[in-house]
């Protein structure tokens, strides 16, 4: 059995775009981005974080 029948071996392909390979890795979740959702490589965060960028998580402590 080889590397390629597990998917190592191969290059990581985007979260969002499985058909393109991947360029880097988002800062907030680490999901894999291609060149597409990193924005030509000018932004750290995925198209979901950006997304989510400024709003806060609703648990704390308190509740």
């Amino acid at each position: 059995m080889s590397d390629m029948d597990f998917g190592r071996g191969a290059e990581a392909s985007c979260a969002l775009h499985p058909e393109q390979v991947a360029t880097g890795t988002c800062a907030r979740c680490g999901n894999f981005m291609c060149g597409s959702c990193s924005e030509g490589g000018t932004s750290p965060r995925c198209p979901t974080c950006r997304a989510r960028f400024g709003v806060e998580f609703p648990l704390n402590r308190d509740n």
